[in-house]
């Protein structure tokens, strides 16, 4: 018995449990129940648990296609300027904005930001998907076990924002 029970906590700890509950005006309600239809023969577990597989993926790739790749001072400025930022769906394409108005009190030249106003262009013109992408990265910043490291710098390449040979 011993046995089953540690191995069901290195279970839980390896893969973590995920629950929640779809509220009732919550349009993620309507977006399981249409995936979930008769003809499917897949439960709301199984649809969220590949939606949210597949978000996972389009943000990575997201990243990994930005062209060119933000630069070591870009996510430093971004991290910096969205510290305490939520992100919610209808606020990623704001970004930009944030962007813009940090620039305008300074922190471009703080983070030597080369082309301020080609940096917020950038930004404008990105996808949904590229946004949500360096959202997510600012997130993983923030919420990562790297606090204990003084240097953002080092911070972001420990998350993986940037490989140590783009600096």
């Amino acid at each position: 018995m011993a046995n089953e029970e540690e191995k069901k906590i290195s279970l839980d700890e390896k893969y973590p449990r995920i629950n929640f509950r779809l509220g009732v005006n919550s349009p993620l309600t309507k977006d399981i129940t249409v995936r979930t239809g008769t003809g499917s023969g897949h439960t709301a577990d199984y649809i969220a648990k590949r939606d949210l597989e597949r978000y996972y993926y389009g943000l990575r790739m997201a990243l990994a296609k930005l062209n060119p790749p933000l630069k070591l001072n870009e996510w430093s400025f971004l991290i910096d300027v969205c510290n305490g930022t939520i992100f919610e769906p209808f606020s990623i394409p704001m970004l930009w904005a944030e962007a813009s108005d940090a620039m305008v009190e300074g922190y471009g030249k703080k983070h030597e930001i080369e082309n301020p106003e080609g940096f917020v262009q950038r930004l404008r013109s990105m996808s949904w998907i590229e946004l949500a992408a360096i959202a997510d990265g600012i997130e993983r910043f923030w919420n990562s076990e790297t606090n204990h490291i003084e240097s953002t710098n080092e911070r972001i390449y420990e998350v993986g924002l940037v490989r140590r040979e783009e600096k």
